[in-house]
């Protein structure tokens, strides 16, 4: 798990697979959600969630061989990842709903890939479009009641926060939230709504989990610190023009717009399997 040392910001932290510091953050957050804030997800919705998801990543794994040399150890991490994101992210009261994200999620990340193998979209962002778009009517748009709590934010910002500073993909959430305060707040004023409501929807669980987990994925995001910058940028000014026209997850949905035009706006998404493999991010 900790292999070396790595130099972050002038600091020496130990290297750990950046997979990890997500586990640990959305596995905690799972289990605040359902200990202390009320989240309503029944066992059986979590267990088949987890189930399907395992079984997914091991399926297409062997059927598609993407991957160089199977790992169990990876595959279970990706569905850990995977799963509970896509619990702590969006609530639905059907006990197999979870379970179907889980195989959409996976099922994305083996099937739509691009000439190097790479898949195209995050799994997990995929899977809340999906169903967004595809089955609306299971979906219960309130959010949890700890979506605006400080404790599951201090959480993200602590775990995910060292995920997105180890794999190097700080810069693109910076310049996402950015975007928000110098270009949505005084746009949203002029347009006379009040500052709380358009900086507001930003400052929940649901964002930053999606600017510290999936628009920093590093197989399917720009590198290069410039490039990572304007991705940012783009992404946050895509959700400010969705939010305007009221589409749920709007961050989401513009996170998947993007990464539709990556291969014609930025000259290299995502990492060579060398490098995936030296940061820990091979699925």
């Amino acid at each position: 798990m900790i292999t070396q040392t790595v130099n972050v910001l002038g600091l020496k932290l130990p290297k750990i697979d950046p997979r990890w510091w997500l586990i640990i953050n959305h596995i905690t957050l799972v289990s605040l959600g359902l200990i202390a804030y009320d989240m309503r997800r029944s066992a059986v919705q979590v267990g088949f969630a987890f189930a399907c998801g395992i079984l997914s990543e091991i399926l297409f794994s062997a059927v598609t061989r993407k991957q160089v040399f199977f790992s169990i150890r990876d595959r279970l991490m990706s569905a850990t990842i995977l799963c509970s994101a896509t619990i702590i992210l969006v609530r639905a009261e059907d006990w197999w709903f979870y379970g179907l994200m889980a195989v959409i999620g996976v099922a994305s990340k083996y099937l739509l890939v691009n000439d190097k193998g790479r898949h195209l979209f995050n799994p997990t962002n995929f899977a809340v479009v999906f169903a967004v778009m595809v089955m609306p009517l299971y979906l219960q748009f309130r959010p949890d009641t700890f979506s605006a709590s400080w404790v599951p934010m201090a959480v993200i910002l602590c775990f995910a926060g060292m995920a997105t500073i180890t794999a190097k993909s700080w810069r693109a959430p910076l310049a996402y939230m950015g975007t928000i305060f110098l270009v949505g707040l005084p746009l949203g004023m002029m347009l006379g709504y009040h500052p709380v409501r358009v900086i507001g929807p930003e400052i929940s669980v649901t964002t930053l989990l999606f600017c510290l987990a999936a628009m920093t994925d590093p197989q399917t995001s720009p590198r290069a610190p410039k490039q990572q910058l304007l991705y940012g940028s783009l992404i946050a000014l895509v959700a400010l023009f969705l939010r305007y026209n009221e589409v749920y997850y709007h961050q989401f949905v513009a996170l998947f717009v993007v990464t539709c035009l990556n291969s014609v706006l930025f000259s290299s998404p995502g990492l060579p399997p060398q490098q995936q493999q030296q940061i820990g991010t091979k699925g």
